[in-house]
């Protein structure tokens, strides 16, 4: 099943801070909010993307 989860366009650094089960789910749920800033290269405007793999949280990320 694929996850959803934000992508920086700018960097390619992969947000997993937070993940959503659809596009739909993601957008209803506030992922295009004007406060989030990429947190490798602080560019404020991200993808939604779907991944085919489960996507583990980072320890530091919790």
């Amino acid at each position: 099943m694929p996850t959803v989860i934000r992508h920086c366009p700018t960097c390619g650094h992969d947000d997993l801070r937070e993940q959503w089960e659809s596009v739909d789910q993601a957008m209803n749920r506030g992922a295009m909010r004007a406060t989030w800033v990429c947190p490798s290269c602080s560019w404020p405007e991200p993808e939604i993307v779907e991944v085919e793999r489960p996507v583990a949280v980072p320890d530091d990320a919790r």
